[in-house]
């Protein structure tokens, strides 16, 4: 358990928080050991490229200032020999930091070699256990060129926060480079959020999600199945290569779409009182419903999560930003401004509801809890922006976002351009469909701006059949073993309940067959009273079967038997046995 000495608050975590902690345990187990850095899941990063001009040591100490100020950015997670995770806020975080010389390299060489630095960061991850989870790193290009990279834990910061933090530190910045003094606005920490969490009251959101997802049961297709793999089961997810025949789990793939759609989108929203957001979600629920043959479709959308009656929430860091399922028919013949009406006030009546957690949301829904409630996430970054920036910075910044669980992740920004960025999986895809993928939005999007009048349903005959992605469906392994023992029967029958399924085999993994966090924590509860074992909750990291958890399970109830008998033994001797 984690000393108190040097800790400034401990509080519990966002059901965002939860989420991705307990991913990125799992995912980092696989690598490793669980909770050890090397999965890169939920990892971001954001590079920075200086001129001749920057001041590396006023730009630490800016960084080190936002550090000190934030309470988020020093704040690490402790699970171990806790019922439930907490995170505990540190009085005071060092950023790490390394340097890397790559000056007297060939310029193919010396990108080569950034590149490989960029991912090996990445992948490095961080020990959930120890704050900050970020660090910083500055490489020499050149005389007159140096790449700066800040990395982070995407459990720390969301969108929002990352703007707020990046002007801070630009006001740091500037300041020092002047010899003056500055201070950032107060700003309320992250556990006022928290605390404003357990006011809330889920009855109102469960009936309002419950309604919003009657009659859906499958995640929607993001294609055709692959040939050779139409069926659910026929292989396990460990014998799973990656379609593009490279080592890395997800792919990343950066779109620029000309302005001039962008402007004529913007027109065309104004117009008709719609969002860019808004012509976003209809594009992309017309390409699912293309892709998928289903006019009834669920996607994953992201909204800030910020609850407006928090006062002060705009300049709060922390992990706010939560990932919703948005439910949308396309109805033949309706025209297209009726249709993203619609689809704009839909996204606004959940924003009501937007502090449930995604495993709250799927279980009151009818979809099992082994398949996903979606497969795909769009992500509209609208983020407040501040005109402050580096004096010695141009305008090849360039950020890279986490990796998820999600089949495919859709991160679309608007700035002088619409830049859409897909991260993939790449065990699902292969790399040349997400460029089709590109092609069929931005032909989407035109043909929204061109005509706003049309059926929203013709919009899905600009797409050519013969360019339908390919996708390999997620598999399970097979066959199942049964469960022999007691304890395993015991077990299988609690993950039966819990998950939904007919039948539990002993190999089988939680977290492959649909476990998330809010599951697991139900999981442990139930364990710990059946069994009256006060279990820890990172050893269902170590031990993600029935077979590994009864083993475990039965070697606690063997050590608490001969801890017994030892005091039995001592009440003899003393005089004081039992009668």
């Amino acid at each position: 358990m984690m000393s108190r000495k040097g800790i400034e608050a401990i509080h519990a975590l966002s059901p965002q928080q939860l989420g991705m902690l307990f991913e990125s345990l799992y995912t980092a187990g696989m690598a490793g050991s669980p909770g050890s850095p090397g999965s890169g899941m939920h990892i971001e990063q954001k590079t920075f490229v200086f001129d001749d001009s920057w001041n590396m040591a006023a730009w630490l100490e800016s960084w080190q200032r936002v550090v000190d100020w934030h309470p988020a950015l020093r704040t690490a997670f402790v699970w171990r020999n806790q019922k439930e995770p907490l995170q505990a806020v540190m009085s005071h975080a060092d950023i790490p930091f390394e340097q890397h010389d790559l000056g007297e390299l060939d310029e193919s060489a010396r990108q080569k070699r950034l590149a490989a630095i960029l991912r090996e960061d990445r992948k490095r991850g961080f020990v959930l256990t120890q704050a900050p989870l970020m660090r910083l790193a500055a490489i020499r290009m050149s005389d007159k060129s140096s790449v700066a990279v800040w990395t982070h834990h995407h459990i720390l910061l969301d969108g929002w926060s990352l703007s707020i933090i990046s002007r801070d530190v630009s006001h740091f910045y500037n300041a020092r480079c002047r010899h003056l003094e500055w201070s950032p606005k107060p700003s309320r920490p992250y556990r006022d959020y928290i605390n404003w969490l357990a006011r809330q009251d889920l009855r109102e959101a469960e009936a309002f999600w419950r309604g919003r997802l009657s009659g859906f049961s499958r995640p929607t297709p993001l294609g055709q199945p692959e040939s050779g793999n139409d069926r659910v089961g026929e292989i396990a997810p460990a014998a799973l290569t990656a379609q593009d025949g490279s080592e890395e789990r997800y792919g990343y793939r950066e779109f620029h779409l000309p302005r001039s759609l962008l402007v004529a989108l913007q027109s065309t929203g104004f117009a008709h009182g719609l969002t860019l957001n808004t012509l976003l979600q209809g594009a992309w629920a017309v390409l699912l419903s293309r892709y998928s043959g289903q006019r009834d479709i669920v996607y994953g959308t992201t909204v800030s999560g910020r609850p407006p009656e928090l006062a002060g929430v705009e300049r709060m860091v922390g992990l706010f930003i939560t990932t919703l399922p948005l439910r949308l028919k396309i109805e033949p013949g309706k025209p297209l401004t009726i249709w993203l009406d619609q689809v704009q006030a839909e996204h606004l009546a959940m924003r009501q509801y937007e502090y449930c957690s995604a495993g709250q949301i799927h279980q009151w829904s009818e979809v099992p809890g082994t398949l996903p409630l979606y497969e795909s996430v769009l992500v509209f970054e609208n983020y407040p922006m501040d005109d402050a920036a580096h004096p010695a910075t141009n305008r090849e910044n360039e950020y890279v976002g986490a990796q998820t669980r999600h089949a495919l992740a859709v991160l679309v920004s608007a700035e002088e351009e619409l830049v859409v960025r897909i991260i993939y999986d790449t065990h699902r895809f292969h790399g040349e469909a997400t460029a089709h993928m590109i092609e069929h939005l931005w032909s989407v999007l035109a043909s929204m701006a061109e005509d706003i009048q049309q059926p929203a349903d013709a919009l899905a005959g600009l797409i050519p059949r013969e360019q339908i992605p390919a996708v390999r469906l997620p598999a399970r392994s097979a066959p199942r073993i049964a469960p022999q023992t007691p304890t395993e029967q015991i077990l299988a029958q609690i993950w039966r309940e819990l998950l939904g399924l007919e039948e539990v085999g002993v190999t089988d993994n939680f977290f492959e067959y649909g476990g998330h966090s809010l599951l697991a924590i139900q999981l442990v509860s139930r364990v710990r009273s059946t069994f009256q074992l006060d279990l820890p909750l990172h050893s269902f990291f170590d031990a993600p079967t029935v077979r590994d958890l009864a083993a475990l399970i039965e070697a606690l109830l063997l050590d608490e038997l001969a801890r017994l008998s030892e005091e039995e033994v001592q009440r003899v001797m003393s005089g004081t046995g039992r009668d």
